[in-house]
C-alpha cells in the first residue's frame, strides 16, 4: 500500500470518529431524564406553574383533619376530629381561617361517644355549612348513625339530624345545591348486607327521600357531586361481587334517586372510588384508589367517564 492512501484512509477513520463523537453528545444533550421514583414523566417544553410558600398553621391539639373548602372571600373551613379529654372519646370539630391562615373560630360538637366528621360542603346560596359523618353518641340504641350539622359562618349550630337503625349507619361524602342537601355513605341497619344509602334532604332538614343500592356482599359510597347541566347526582364508591372489589360509578335521579346507570372500573385485585368531579364539558372523573393496576401496591387512578358512561 503507498503512503499517500494509508494516510487517507487513516485520515477518513479520524474524521468517522469524530463525527460520531459529535452525534453522541447531541445526543446527551438532548437526552431528558425520567424520574424512576414515580413513573411520571413532566415534560420540560411545558409551562411549570410558579409555586411560592405564603403560610403554615399548625395546630397541636389531638385534632384529625378530613376535609376543607373555601368560600368567595378566601376563608378557609376545616372539618375534622378532635380528642375530648374529658370523655377520652373524639367529637367533631369546625374551624374557620382567614386568608392568611389565622383562626377565626372553631366549634366542637359531640356527646360521650365518639363522634367523627368525614366531609363538608359549603352552599354560598344559603351561606350555610354542611357537615356529616357518623355520631356514636346519638344513634339509635348506641348504634352508629349518619348525622347532618348546619352552621352559619358565624360558625353558630342552625341545625342537627340524624339518620340510621339499631346497626351501623356511617356517612362519608355530602354536596349540596340551593335548596337541598345528598349524604352518602353505607348502611347496616336496613339492608342484609352493607349497602350503599344515598339521603336526600331539603334545605329545612326535611327527609326527601332516602335509597340504599348493592350487592349481597359490601357496597359503600365515598363521594357524590351534582351534575351542574342536569341536576343529576353522580356517585362514586365501591362494589363487591365474589369477592371481587370494584370502583364504582352512579347516575341518580334527583327527583327520586331511581338509577339511571351505573358503571364500574377494576381488575383482579382491590380498586374503589374515593371522589368524583363532573367537568364542564359534562366529563366525569373519578379519583380512584387500585391495587389492580400500577406498582402493585395502593396507587392513584384518575378515571373519566363521558356522561352517557362511556370510559374515555
Amino acid at each position: 500500500m503507498r503512503i499517500y492512501e494509508y494516510v487517507k484512509m487513516r485520515r477518513y477513520r479520524y474524521v468517522s470518529i469524530i463525527v460520531i463523537l459529535i452525534v453522541f453528545m447531541y445526543g446527551l444533550s438532548i437526552h431528558r431524564v425520567i424520574p424512576m421514583y414515580d413513573n411520571t414523566y413532566v415534560r420540560e417544553d411545558t409551562p411549570h406553574l410558579s409555586v411560592t410558600f405564603e403560610w403554615e398553621t399548625i395546630i397541636d391539639k389531638h385534632i384529625i383533619g378530613q376535609e376543607c373548602v373555601v368560600d368567595e372571600s378566601r376563608n378557609l373551613y376545616v372539618v375534622g376530629n378532635i380528642l375530648n379529654s374529658s370523655e377520652n372519646t373524639y367529637d367533631v370539630m369546625v374551624m374557620k381561617f382567614n386568608s392568611s391562615g389565622n383562626v377565626i373560630w372553631n366549634v366542637t360538637w359531640g356527646g360521650v361517644l365518639d363522634d367523627y366528621a368525614y366531609a363538608i360542603d359549603i352552599n354560598t346560596t344559603s351561606s350555610f355549612l354542611y357537615v356529616t359523618g357518623t355520631t356514636n353518641s346519638y344513634g339509635v340504641n348506641g348504634s352508629s348513625d349518619m348525622f347532618l350539622l348546619s352552621y352559619d359562618f358565624s360558625g353558630t349550630l342552625n341545625k342537627n339530624v340524624t339518620w340510621g337503625g339499631g346497626k351501623w349507619d356511617e356517612a362519608f361524602a355530602i354536596t349540596s345545591a340551593s335548596n337541598c342537601i345528598y349524604i352518602a355513605g353505607y348502611s347496616d341497619s336496613f339492608s342484609s348486607s352493607q349497602d350503599i344509602v344515598v339521603i336526600k334532604y331539603n334545605s329545612s332538614f326535611s327527609l326527601q327521600w332516602n335509597k340504599t343500592y348493592g350487592t349481597p356482599e359490601s357496597d359503600i359510597g365515598y363521594g357524590i357531586t351534582l351534575n351542574a347541566t342536569s341536576g343529576n347526582v353522580i356517585l362514586t364508591g365501591t362494589t363487591t361481587s365474589s369477592g371481587d372489589k370494584n370502583a364504582l360509578l352512579m347516575k341518580l335521579n334527583s327527583s327520586n334517586g331511581n338509577q339511571i346507570w351505573n358503571a364500574t372500573w377494576g381488575g383482579s385485585s382491590s380498586d374503589e372510588g374515593r371522589s368524583v368531579v363532573v367537568l364542564p364539558s359534562d366529563e366525569i372523573v373519578v379519583l380512584a384508589n387500585t391495587r389492580s393496576y400500577g406498582s402493585g401496591s395502593t396507587d392513584i387512578a384518575l378515571v373519566t367517564f363521558n356522561s352517557t358512561i362511556g370510559l374515555l
